[in-house]
């Protein structure tokens, strides 16, 4: 039985959390939501103490009301210095989108998503 990967989004518009909840489903990926980042961050400990981690995370860079992916990868570096995450923005100009592995980040998703880069950059940030 092939196991299913485990990804969680951390985004705080609720419209790219349904897209996203439904483009990973198509992809074969079970995922959980945080709205913004110290709820990331709570939900990820909590399944790295149940012994099921997720796979990778996926970061907004910016969120109005609470804790931006910057912080966040901070946060879950703190946790988990082995994170996968990738960073997320509609911004590809932002010095992190640009250089993201100088940040800690595996992997780069520019919004619009589309479903053959999601696939393609989580299956790489798995894989490494």
């Amino acid at each position: 039985m092939t196991k299913i990967r485990k990804i969680l989004v951390m985004d705080d518009d609720e419209t790219v959390r349904y897209i996203l909840s439904q483009m990973l489903k198509y992809l074969g990926y079970a995922s959980c939501f945080a709205s913004e980042g110290n709820e990331a961050v709570e939900i990820y400990s909590a399944a790295l103490d149940a012994g099921e981690p997720f796979d990778a995370v996926i970061l907004d860079l910016s969120v109005k009301n609470g804790m931006g992916g910057m912080e966040t990868m901070f946060a879950l570096k703190a946790v988990s210095p082995e994170v996968k995450a990738l960073i997320s923005s509609g911004f590809s100009t932002d010095p992190v989108m640009i250089d993201f592995e100088a940040y800690g980040f595996c992997g780069v998703l520019e919004k619009p998503y589309h479903m053959a880069a999601l696939g393609r950059v989580l299956g790489e940030a798995i894989e490494v």
